[in-house]
């Protein structure tokens, strides 16, 4: 095969791609690799096709056999970056951005997905640092700046984390992501009136997603409005049943209403969807002491402990609920240890 006619047959393929026709894409591209085994650019333009197809493993394979005819096209290591990533293979997934980089340092994209997956590793303060330099290389790209907002967020520098959101909301006034940021980040700045703003603006936009309508039950929860906040939990929780952020907030406001036995149900709905989140485990034993079963609210703080052993509160329930038992000698040692992860306000 010439290479004008190898050059026309993957246009043919890319035009099916630009039409989201990627199993007939991904024909042409067979016929491709089969006509021409080294022929680099097919087997990457097969991957990608591959990739949309959700077929991970085969879009893996498909880059690799690129990269072995052509180590230096930073293209194929950003597909093959993304098909670790989909795979759950994340710090090989990094490895590869790297690579992408190495080749590439100017490519934005390469730097928002190193630190994505960096991100998602819990590598938060170099996860900032690639999302930085993505802003940096392309100040308009607005999805960086909303990785940039959830990492300031994750450290808890919150004003940093408003004006990133800010940012991707004014080069993207339709960005759901970044008002659901804006939201969440208000709402834990103790300013539940401006995450309420936020949370409707994204639901103005996408009236059927169910983190804006939990963020929004939040935020009414933050204002003491516990009924609305309810409506707003079993909204989300009937557009995304498997929300737990949904169930959580709805047992807590469950319990703000001392509706006691339901917010126990609800917590353990939660549990169910995440049941390695301490938060989940430390609400459900307060419920469980102001329900006054002390053996079982003992059992949930020692597993919040089991999951964070420098999680404070949990530790100051453990103490509170040992002393209710009369268990004076542990009670004392867990304060201790609560006193000494969260030392008293001066």
């Amino acid at each position: 095969m010439s290479d004008t006619d190898m050059e026309s047959l993957l246009e043919r393929g890319y035009a099916f791609e630009e039409q989201d026709r990627y199993d007939d894409a991904l024909a042409i591209y067979e016929q491709a690799v089969t006509q021409d085994p080294t022929h680099s650019e097919a087997w990457y333009l097969k991957g990608e096709a591959l990739f949309s197809l959700e077929r991970y493993d085969e879009a893996l394979t498909a880059f690799e056999r690129s990269l072995t005819l052509d180590a230096n096209a930073s293209d194929t290591w950003l597909g093959k970056g993304n098909a670790l990533t989909a795979l759950d293979r994340r710090t090989e997934a990094v490895e590869a951005y790297d690579h992408a980089i190495t080749l590439d340092p100017t490519q934005a994209v390469a730097w928002l997905l190193k630190g994505i997956a960096l991100f998602d590793l819990g590598q938060t303060m170099p996860a900032l640092q690639a999302y930085e330099r993505a802003t940096s290389l392309d100040p308009t790209e607005p999805e960086a700046w909303v990785s940039k907002g959830e990492a300031l967020a994750e450290l808890e520098r919150s004003d940093e984390a408003v004006a990133a959101y800010e940012r991707a909301i004014d080069l993207d006034p339709d960005n759901v992501d970044a008002w659901i940021g804006r939201g969440d980040t208000l709402d834990d700045m103790d300013d539940p009136l401006a995450a309420l703003e936020s949370y409707e603006r994204a639901l103005a936009l996408d009236p059927q997603n169910a983190d804006a309508q939990s963020g929004r039950g939040d935020a009414l929860s933050g204002m003491e409005r516990y009924e609305e906040a309810l409506a707003a939990y079993d909204l989300a929780i009937a557009q995304e049943a498997d929300n737990a952020r949904a169930w959580a907030g709805r047992a807590s406001a469950l319990t703000s209403l001392e509706r006691y036995p339901e917010s126990l149900n609800a917590f353990d709905q939660a549990i169910t969807l995440d049941d390695q989140n301490p938060l989940l485990w430390l609400f459900r034993g307060n419920t469980l002491s102001l329900m006054d079963r002390a053996d079982d609210a003992l059992a949930a703080y020692e597993k919040a402990i089991s999951f964070d052993p420098a999680f404070a509160w949990a530790w100051q329930g453990k103490a509170h609920t040992l002393r209710a038992l009369g268990r004076t000698a542990e009670a004392d040692a867990a304060q201790r240890k609560a006193d000494q992860l969260e030392p008293p306000e001066e």
